[in-house]
């Protein structure tokens, strides 16, 4: 089996995860013993610490924030059924570690409810996620008498998933000024970021289905960059190019003001003197003399503008 290479690229970490058994004999094996298991991913309980509220204000700054991927979504194509097994289920939910598991005439929809946390790895919270989800499909195999993990296919689909830094410190401020923030993609108009306090997690998000987890990766690595290195805002690095612009500007106002027009044109290499006028007095506010004042660059004998 092999996941969609449009939604997730996959290290070979994964591949071994991922990895069919060899021998149908081994694999019945694998799904008794995957039948026996109740394996269920829970949140860790939040830490006994204040909240901002408690603190004073939104400045509360933790040095770890935990990765947790939780809601997925899978869309998979049986590779074959017994289809009067499959019928019994079509439209009826079954339930397996309180994952939702939907069938559809010709396919399902898996929807679940667990969450994978690490402490500080992205990655390492989402192969987590792939290891369960890997063995879950070798107990609905066993459970609808179908098989739906094969090497040579591309038949599950990852459609929705929830890339989650918790305890942000953006998502506390949001929470104490009651702001929701949402922002959604230009290309397709689908949601892929948003901020969420619910079940005490105070996490932001990023859901977009196809750039998801690399979504998370950019916003992690600007937010830590403000957490370590205090970075001049935008506005602040606006005011400062304004004010080295008026610098200059003000540096080239006196250089020009001593020069004539034809000396400006060479010195800009612009030919028409009307465009030259426009330029110096109509973006440096300077009148050009009528005449050509004392100081003069110095050209040869046969330069067109020799005054």
């Amino acid at each position: 089996m092999r996941f969609d290479t449009r939604t997730h690229a996959h290290s070979e970490k994964v591949k071994e995860v991922l990895q069919p058994k060899a021998t149908s004999s081994k694999k019945k094996q694998t799904q008794k013993t995957l039948s026996q298991r109740s394996t269920t991913v829970k949140p860790p309980q939040s830490d006994p610490v204040q909240s901002p509220a408690q603190q004073g204000g939104a400045g509360y700054v933790k040095e770890k924030h935990p990765k947790r991927i939780h809601s997925h979504q899978w869309h998979i194509i049986p590779i074959w059924k017994d289809n009067e097994k499959w019928k019994e289920h079509i439209n009826k939910p079954i339930y397996i570690d309180g994952n939702t598991i939907w069938c559809n005439p010709e396919d399902m929809e898996v929807y679940g409810t667990l969450s994978f946390i690490d402490e500080d790895d992205l990655d390492k919270a989402f192969y987590k996620s792939l290891e369960y989800f890997t063995n879950l499909w070798g107990r609905i195999e066993n459970q609808l008498k179908c098989e739906i993990i094969h090497d040579s296919y591309e038949n599950i689909k990852l459609v929705r998933c929830k890339y989650g830094e918790m305890d942000s410190e953006i998502a506390k401020d949001c929470e104490l000024k009651g702001d929701r923030i949402q922002i959604y993609a230009k290309e397709d108009g689908k949601l892929w970021f948003d901020i969420d306090w619910s079940w005490n997690f105070e996490e932001m998000h990023t859901l977009h289905p196809s750039t998801g987890k690399p979504d998370m990766k950019k916003v992690m690595k600007h937010i830590d960059d403000y957490r370590n290195n205090d970075p001049s805002t935008a506005s602040q690095i606006e005011r400062a190019v304004q004010q080295a612009l008026q610098g200059m500007k003000e540096e080239i106002k006196e250089v020009i003001k001593e020069m004539s027009q034809e000396n400006i044109r060479v010195l800009l290499g612009i030919q028409n003197p009307q465009i030259v006028k426009r330029i110096v007095e109509g973006e440096l506010g300077i009148v050009i003399p009528e005449k050509p004042a004392n100081h003069k660059l110095k050209q040869g004998d046969d330069h067109p503008y020799h005054g």
